[in-house]
């Protein structure tokens, strides 16, 4: 990088990737651009950050990016829905609207209302935010059908605090089957979500993070996820630290936001861990 006269910004892998290369288990041969595994405090997990931490900082030098596909098919739907989300005619309302979402708080552990709380407050007067909250609901699938209208109504940013695996947040409030489901068309939200798992990429079930950038019909232009397990309060810094690199009037893209994010948490797993499925390139609308 030292050596270069105008040195590189950003990196998109695109391609899947699998734990297990050679196909010993027999679930196929889809790894088409690898991943790094790396050591974590709880389990060995994927960093594609890896490939441009050129100190071992746990810090990319590069706004680094992946689109996990395994078809052509896949890419073209993928790259065409960035291509037309950029478009200066994809415009209105909707760029003026976030949502935010939270699992059920608990004091006494950590309390994901209280902290969406913060990320909410951060967000620019131009931006209204509908507070999605599980506890203000009867059960998942009430909370399930508000968040998937908001989501087909068309929002510029949608973040998510609480617990979740690969292809879900908490339950049932979001799934990967609920986002091919979705028909928000070119009003596609930036996912932020501060949650385990959703980002576990390169094994055979396939994360919400890329259910929600492979979807046809709507989905995201891009979601920033964790391929690991991680603790919430080190997550809360880092998605603090976020937004005001969204609507700094910098004009950063999200894989420059993103970068810099990371450099407000110290905890090696989160920096390490957290995957931009997108293209680093993309500047919200």
């Amino acid at each position: 990088m030292t050596s270069w006269k105008k040195h590189p910004r950003f990196a998109l892998l695109v391609g899947d990737a699998s734990v297990d290369p050679r196909n010993y288990l027999g679930y196929g041969e889809f790894d088409l651009v690898p991943t790094k595994l790396v050591e974590m405090a709880y389990l060995e997990t994927a960093s594609d950050d890896w490939f441009s931490d050129f100190n071992n900082d746990g810090l990319p030098d590069m706004a680094m990016g992946r689109i996990p596909v395994r078809t052509s098919a896949e890419a073209t739907t993928v790259i065409t829905k960035i291509l037309n989300y950029e478009q200066p005619s994809n415009t209105g309302d909707w760029t003026k609207k976030a949502l935010v979402v939270a699992d059920i708080g608990d004091p006494s552990d950590f309390d994901f209302e209280a902290a969406s709380n913060e990320v909410a407050a951060l967000l620019p007067g131009s931006i209204t935010a509908t507070k999605i909250y599980r506890s203000a609901f009867t059960n998942d699938g009430e909370a399930n059908a508000t968040l998937l209208d908001g989501i087909d109504q068309g929002a510029l940013l949608v973040n998510y605090m609480g617990h979740g695996s690969e292809d879900s947040w908490r339950g049932d409030i979001f799934t990967a089957g609920d986002a091919v489901t979705l028909t928000n068309g070119l009003k596609l939200p930036f996912f932020v979500n501060m949650t385990c798992w959703n980002g576990w990429f390169p094994w055979t079930v396939e994360t919400l993070a890329e259910a929600l950038l492979k979807s046809g019909q709507g989905g995201a232009v891009a979601v920033w996820a964790s391929s690991g397990l991680t603790e919430p309060d080190e997550q809360l810094i880092m998605n603090k630290a976020l937004m005001p690199l969204l609507f700094s009037g910098q004009s950063l893209t999200i894989g420059e936001a993103t970068k810099g994010a990371k450099a407000a948490v110290s905890d090696m797993d989160v920096r390490r861990s957290w995957i931009l499925f997108g293209d680093p390139a993309t500047r919200l609308k």
